[in-house]
């Protein structure tokens, strides 16, 4: 009978490593990130920005700021330069390949997810964009 210690020892460890946190999503994208690229879309953009020509900085009050200089009309990079209000929200695509998405200025950009330095906004459920950006290390003097 050493199957009952097992199941209770599982049962509370998944208990403690759950995080029902409502701000937990916000926080962890907070900071300063350039454009990569943006792929996808019913046209199949696959658009590169490897100079750092558009950069998205996240708060943790929900605010974007978006500064883009990027010149050349014919690439898509999604935002223009200016502050936009943030969100996470219930994922309505269906079939749904993840709970929550990310929406900015009222926007889906789908699922996110974060890997390293690396931030992925995933619309392709609904033939959107695949959006990469990249942290940026700011040193402040």
């Amino acid at each position: 009978m050493k199957i009952k210690p097992l199941l209770f020892a599982f049962a509370a460890a998944t208990w403690v490593s759950c995080n029902n946190n409502d701000e937990g999503s916000a926080q962890t994208i907070d900071g300063a990130y350039k454009l990569v690229s943006v792929r996808g879309g019913i046209a199949g953009t696959n658009d590169t920005f490897n100079d750092g020509s558009i950069t998205w900085t996240f708060e943790n009050n929900g605010t974007v700021t978006v500064w883009n200089t990027n010149t050349d009309d014919s690439k898509q990079d999604l935002m223009e330069s200016g502050e936009y209000l943030y969100t996470f929200q219930p994922n309505p695509a269906t079939p749904e390949s993840c709970a929550e998405a990310l929406y900015i200025d009222g926007v889906s950009y789908g699922c996110y997810g974060l890997n390293g330095n690396t931030m992925t906004l995933n619309q392709v459920e609904n033939d959107g964009y695949e959006v990469t950006l990249e942290k940026l290390n700011i040193v402040v003097d």
